[in-house]
């Protein structure tokens, strides 16, 4: 993961595998002159012309309405896993009945979330 400030009054979080943008913190009202990601990434501490020091907890960032936004902007659907109730990503294609859980469940049980062999 990585981190920009930016004239435009935004941090913005990229996905450096992927390398794409994975959203967008807005709230400063001046030119964000520098950022800093903790160590564990579940903070980024900003400053900015409109003489404020900003926190944001982006440990939970799966769970932030703009992430989910954007996520459906890129033409991805929003599911409610039905083992922890957690929202997650599918494609616009996929078929929601063959994704029902999150990998993160499904990582946790795999036993349980395993496919059906497929007959030829």
């Amino acid at each position: 993961m990585l981190v920009s400030s930016s004239y435009d009054e935004t941090l913005v979080i990229w996905d450096v595998e992927n390398c794409c943008q994975k959203f967008a913190l807005k709230g400063h009202t001046g030119w964000v002159n520098d950022c800093k990601l903790s160590a564990d990434q579940k903070w980024i501490i900003s400053c900015s012309n409109d003489n404020t020091v900003r926190m944001w907890n982006i440990e939970s960032s799966e769970d932030i309405p703009v992430v989910l936004e954007h996520r459906k902007n890129i033409g991805l659907r929003i599911v409610q896993c039905q083992n922890c109730s957690k929202p997650f990503s599918i494609a616009q294609l996929d078929d929601e009945v063959n994704h029902k859980y999150c990998v993160f469940c499904r990582l946790e049980h795999p036993s349980e979330f395993s496919p059906s062999p497929i007959d030829f």
